[in-house]
């Protein structure tokens, strides 16, 4: 709190919650030019609950990616866990596939990808759960919808995100690319919707790439400010499968017109 130093010295107690560099600044409350800071790197502190990250559809019988981070209070990663990962789902029907307990490395930083690692089997709602074998309390469970439809992925060039950059106001762009399993689909059976990461959502035009079974989505939106924006692309498939693309937009406008 605001405090009256001693003889021009006061020592206090500063809590921080967000892992990375951050910094500490002092003003004294009369003259603002008084002033000081120091910069400091924050850890994450002990492992004390998962984040599971699984898409939101599957496709029977067909193998998908999975992603667990260990997180602490502040859901920071979690860089030192080293703790046992079990995996279980609700899907009971033969031929499910899960990875098999996972103990965390050192050199994992608290989190690992398990590719191709989960296969389920009986369409309709089902969830992922992964527990700590050592302590219960670490865990999380994630919802996901499995279908009889063919699945949908983003493509490995928007892996782990495709970088936009606009330097003109509401010029259409690509914003992210998918896969359709189903190489009869043409785009008629898919909608895609943008979210600019700026509050805004439009829907994006969906355009399959010529010969093969992947589709671009593209959109066009007005920033009010220069800057960096996370955009999330959700492609949708009428016969129910989902996927999501995350994309970082650059805007930086131009004041000249070509």
């Amino acid at each position: 709190a605001n405090s009256t130093l001693t003889n021009g010295v006061g020592s206090f107690s500063v809590v921080l919650k967000i892992a990375g560099a951050q910094t500490v600044t002092a003003i004294d409350t009369v003259t603002s030019s008084i002033t000081g800071s120091a910069s400091l790197t924050v850890n994450g502190a002990a492992a004390n609950h998962y984040s599971l990250t699984v898409p939101p559809t599957a496709t029977v019988n067909t193998p998908f990616t999975i992603r667990l981070v260990a997180q602490d209070i502040f859901n920071n990663t979690a860089q030192n866990y080293t703790g046992t990962a079990h995996f279980a789902t609700s899907d009971a029907a033969a031929g499910v596939a899960l990875p098999a307990n996972y103990t965390f490395q050192l050199a994992d930083n608290g989190q690992k990808i398990f590719t191709n690692g989960v296969t389920l089997q009986t369409a309709g709602p089902q969830s992922i759960t992964a527990t700590d074998t050592g302590n219960g309390t670490i865990n999380a469970s994630a919802p996901i919808t499995v279908t009889n439809d063919a699945a949908i992925t983003p493509t490995p060039n928007q892996t782990p995100n495709r970088t936009i950059r606009i330097f003109r106001n509401n010029v259409p762009v690509v914003v992210a690319s998918f896969s359709d399993g189903d190489l009869t689909e043409n785009g008629s059976h898919l909608s895609a919707t943008i979210n600019w990461g700026d509050g805004n959502t439009t829907s994006g035009t969906v355009t399959r790439v010529t010969t093969t079974n992947v589709f671009n989505v593209s959109g066009n939106h007005t920033y009010a400010k220069k800057g960096r924006f996370n955009v999330k692309v959700t492609l949708t498939d009428s016969g129910g499968s989902i996927a999501i693309a995350n994309s970082t937009a650059q805007f930086f406008p131009r004041n000249f017109s070509f």
